[in-house]
């Protein structure tokens, strides 16, 4: 039996902003290109119509010993333009085409389709089916690429092979434009020429500009930009560079610039601080000491990879920013979400004895109970006092307090700290296989994926009162936890020294990606905390089973909280990680002498934290509810016993 190959395609699109002149575009909805003929000879995809609308033919001769094959060759037009990210899978795929014969009514024969968009190509075969109803078509939905990274490069062909086998003689007809279409999926795409902007500029003819004007370009594969500029009297040079989002597969690395000097040396690269910010990078590039004249500066590319940035320098004297040192804030401790404007007032939590005293009193009851009373002489009445008593006294003096040590003496995996430590060795193995520094982890609830329990035990000393009267436990591990310190120690951990040289790109996006995810953690730790009651003990627990939620927040290539916990209402869940995700999120890492960490952002305007008393916290319970009073009751029981007793 004969086998073909039918392979759709698509790709092109428009950038941020940008005008294309590709088939295909990166819209919200599926890109359709539809299936036209002149003649069965000369056939083509293209998003408009033209050609013939249906093509005919008769087959007089055909058996399944003798079949007959009719092939049809679909190439785009025009041809590909732009560079395009394509999804993994042919969205949609719609064939009219039938046979027909007097006796035997219509049919669809054998097919055989191949998809070729660049290196993606995906093959499909589908048997004969001679009980169709007439005016049915071939339909395959979600038709998966079988190689390829995804990516189409302007001038790649998009090409559609289609090929019928055919072992009945009869009629065929093959409904077009609108009949027959394919739809794909772009997820991103650019216009590489228009961004191009800097052209011609090389490293062996520098675009001649000034150091202080914006400039807009892109680095094209493994093209070379560079400008010269003119260098006046300072002491520090920065550059600016933003550099355009762009998905991971095309991103350029490591972007950084590289300055040749008046006297033809090549100065040691600059420190650099990288911002992330909605998904752009912007790094601030600086350099001491270079001498004044005539400058190259230069980004290299990478082949097949691609992406636009701007960028703009300044020339600054040392006394106008105050001192030679960092210009970071030294303060990298985590900040809480509940404003003072909210607290009403902040209490210790008691460290209560009650459970250890009541077990030493316990104790002692029964020892005078053993030395004071003679079964021989108590009567029936005194007898069941005490035996109820003493009961209600095992119970609430005895088992209950040791239940509740059980409970406190949780299982370390459980524990903040092994929480946190599995947390950022997830993220640091994620950027070690990935590595860009946009690239951002997919983020379940605090790490905790859909079917999982989230189970985090935290140790509360004091807690707020809100202004609502809900009650904000304040967990001794986020008080004056210092991000910066951590991710550091982190890294030292991993043998990875900060204190000299230039840092890896995958530790950069290691660095920033740990910081984002543990702010945006904390905070809804923190949210988690608050209760409509006051803490009953010091120790803390988090614990509730992760389902899948569609209360996603975070810009589209870096969402967090995928996940939430199921007994919280999808509603009030969907509005509390709207308002939970800051404004402005900025995180910055300055690859300079001395390594920091900067990161600033607001509270949206919306948040109202006494708003979400979220009902997820539990402390140590022991067996029984108002253990105290029951104690109580059990104590009087046993000394109007004996009361009883000495009356007698």
């Amino acid at each position: 039996m004969v086998v073909r190959w039918l392979v759709f395609v698509l790709f092109a699109i428009s950038t941020i902003g940008w005008n294309v002149s590709a088939n295909l575009t990166d819209n919200s909805e599926l890109t359709t290109m539809y299936l036209m003929c002149e003649s069965s000879s000369d056939c083509y995809l293209s998003d408009e119509f033209s050609g013939q609308e249906t093509l005919t033919g008769t087959i007089n001769q055909a058996s399944p010993f003798n079949p007959v094959t009719l092939l049809f060759e679909f190439e785009m037009s025009p041809k590909q333009t732009d560079l395009a990210i394509l999804s993994d899978s042919i969205r949609f795929l719609q064939v009219d085409f039938h046979m027909e014969a007097a006796d035997q009514g219509d049919w669809q024969p054998e097919v055989v389709i191949e998809v070729n968009a660049g290196d993606n190509s995906v093959s499909y075969q589908e048997e004969a089916d001679y009980n169709i109803l007439t005016n049915e078509v071939y339909r395959i939905n979600d038709l998966p690429f079988e190689t390829g990274n995804g990516i189409l490069h302007p001038e790649d062909q998009v090409k559609l092979f289609i090929m019928f086998e055919v072992d009945t003689p009869g009629e065929w007809e093959f409904g077009l434009q609108a009949a027959s279409y394919i739809q794909f999926e772009v997820e991103w795409s650019a216009d590489i020429e228009s961004a191009n902007q800097d052209e011609p500029s090389s490293e062996s003819s520098p675009i001649s500009t000034d150091v202080d004007t914006e400039h807009h370009g892109a680095l094209v594969f493994d093209d070379v930009d560079c400008w010269s500029v003119t260098l006046t009297d300072h002491e520090i040079l920065k550059v600016f560079t933003q550099w355009d989002e762009v998905p991971d597969q095309i991103e350029q690395l490591p972007r950084r610039w590289e300055l040749k000097k008046s006297n033809g040396n090549l100065a040691p690269y600059p420190e650099d601080e990288i911002t992330i910010l909605d998904g752009s990078t912007r790094i601030t590039s600086t350099w001491r000491d270079i001498p004044s004249g005539e400058t190259e500066l230069c980004l290299r590319g990478i082949e097949n990879r691609f992406q636009s940035y701007n960028w703009i320098g300044t020339q600054i004297l040392e006394g106008e920013i105050g001192s030679t040192g960092n210009l970071f804030s030294q303060d990298t401790n985590y900040r809480s979400i509940i404003s003072n404007g909210d607290i009403e007032g902040t209490n210790e939590v008691q460290n209560r004895y009650f459970d250890e005293l009541s077990m030493i009193l316990t104790l002692g009851v029964f020892v005078f109970v053993f030395f004071a009373f003679k079964e021989k002489e108590l009567r029936k009445n005194e007898k069941r006092v005490l035996t109820i008593g003493l009961s209600l006294l095992i119970v609430s003096g005895l088992l209950h307090p040791i239940v509740k040590v059980v409970q406190e003496n949780h299982d370390e995996s459980s524990s903040f700290d092994g929480w946190l430590e599995r947390r950022v060795e997830g993220i640091w193995e994620h950027h070690m296989a990935n590595g860009d520094i946009s690239d951002s982890l997919d983020e379940e609830t605090l790490g905790f994926p859909k079917g999982m329990e989230m189970d985090l035990i935290l140790n509360i000393e004091h807690y707020h009162v809100l202004s609502d009267g809900t009650y904000a436990y304040v967990p001794a591990q986020l008080e004056n936890f210092d991000i910066e310190a951590y991710i550091f120690s982190f890294l030292e951990s991993k043998d990875i020294a900060l204190d000299y040289g230039l840092v890896e790109t995958k530790v950069i996006s290691f660095i920033i990606e740990a910081s984002r995810i543990l702010i945006l953690d904390f905070r809804l730790i923190e949210v988690m905390l608050i209760s409509e009651s006051k803490p009953s003990s010091q120790m803390i627990q988090i614990r509730d089973e992760m389902v899948d939620s569609i209360g996603i927040a975070g810009p589209s290539d870096a969402q967090v909280w995928s996940t939430q916990p199921k007994q919280i209402e999808v509603s009030k869940w969907q509005e509390l990680v709207r308002v939970l995700y800051p404004d402005d999120l900025q995180i910055s890492f300055c690859d300079c002498e001395k390594k920091e960490i900067e990161f600033s952002y607001q509270n949206s305007g919306d948040l109202i934290v006494s708003k979400y008393a979220l009902g997820l916290t539990k402390s140590p319970d022991g067996i029984i509810p108002l253990n105290g009073a029951v104690w109580c009751i059990a104590m009087i029981m046993c000394c109007y016993a004996y009361a009883l007793h000495r009356r007698k």
